[in-house]
């Protein structure tokens, strides 16, 4: 069995932490399934031989759950290198679809999956030129569905298997996956259009970045998107806690990056404002997830949605866009 169409390639990976230029893949597993979530081809699962060395230098929350998990005697008795473990991911998605013959879209997927990409160009570069740009990501459905219908989160699929490891993380991301297509979306016939009231919940702000060159745009909504506050000439650090504490937000990890194409994004953000990207929550709303998934399950709203550009990335048209999709395709 194969699949024709474009492709979700699932991909889950185990590090010995999350600094990609100090860190590496630990383990690597794969499954790739159609969009309509019924072909699903399970692939290897792989892990990748290291020193003990490296693996005596991670950090406590590694050590802990890597050593109770069995990845880390895992890791010391096997024999596979990082490009051999490439190689068979590759060779396995070759198998399973016709990406070398035909312009099918292979859409990297998972959970925070914008992390699992860094990993990928530097320790797997040949896999990650496979993938298309955009993502499909469930911590952003998760997110956008939490602000608009919150008790659709409150019966997710209880997680199963061998938490942090890669497999059992990927099976859990699809049945996540499966659940929100059933009851989270609805195709609508016409745009509802509702004036949203200004709620002033923090937990349910975004905050919207893009950057250009070094000069960062950041423009803050609440749960219902509307428009909060904005700063069109972020520098530093200090400019963009600035813009924070006007706003009144002084705990970190509760405000969660919105835009689109986040990976290039965040991974700008942490070398012009580090300590701002750590401030913020490390899950990420990205815009063009949605557009994915409109374009796949309900190709007639995507015909209709107001900004065609997909390479566009003007916040207020971002924000607009996902009025829409709020409007048109969330329950």
């Amino acid at each position: 069995m194969s699949i024709n169409n474009d492709a979700l390639i699932w991909i889950d990976l185990e590090m010995d932490g999350l600094d990609v230029d100090k860190n590496c893949i630990l383990e690597i597993a794969c499954i790739v399934t159609d969009f309509d979530l019924t072909k699903i081809l399970q692939g290897p699962d792989l892990v990748i031989h290291h020193p003990k060395s490296l693996l005596d230098a991670m950090g406590s929350w590694c050590m802990v759950h890597h050593t109770r998990s069995g990845l880390v005697q895992q890791v010391l008795d096997s024999k596979l290198s990082m490009f051999d473990a490439e190689t068979e991911i590759i060779n396995f998605i070759e198998q399973v679809t016709l990406f070398s013959t035909n312009k099918q879209r292979l859409i990297l997927a998972g959970n925070s999956v914008y992390v699992d990409r860094y990993f990928l160009e530097k320790d797997m570069p040949r896999l990650h030129s496979l993938l298309d740009q955009s993502i499909l990501d469930c911590s952003t459905l998760n997110e956008l569905i939490y602000r608009f219908n919150e008790e659709i989160c409150f019966d997710l699929p209880i997680k199963s298997g061998n938490l942090h490891r890669a497999l059992d993380d990927i099976l859990n991301s699809l049945e996540e996956l499966k659940y929100y297509k059933k009851s989270a979306f609805k195709e609508k016939q016409q745009i509802q259009q509702i004036e949203l009231p200004l709620r002033k919940d923090i937990m349910g702000y975004l905050i919207w970045i893009n950057i250009k060159s070094t000069i960062i745009h950041c423009i803050l909504t609440d749960s219902n998107l509307n428009i909060i506050d904005e700063i069109i000439d972020g520098k530093t650090n200090d400019d963009l806690m600035n813009f924070f504490h006007r706003n009144k937000i002084y705990e970190e990890k509760l405000i969660v990056v919105a835009g689109k194409f986040l990976g290039p994004i965040r991974n700008q953000l942490k070398k012009i404002a580090p300590q701002f990207n750590e401030f913020c929550h490390y899950r990420s709303v990205d815009v063009d997830v949605v557009s994915i998934l409109c374009e796949k399950w309900f190709p007639n709203t995507y015909e209709r949605r107001p900004f065609k550009n997909d390479d566009d990335n003007d916040l207020k048209k971002s924000i607009e866009l996902l009025r829409f999709y709020r409007s048109t395709i969330f329950k």
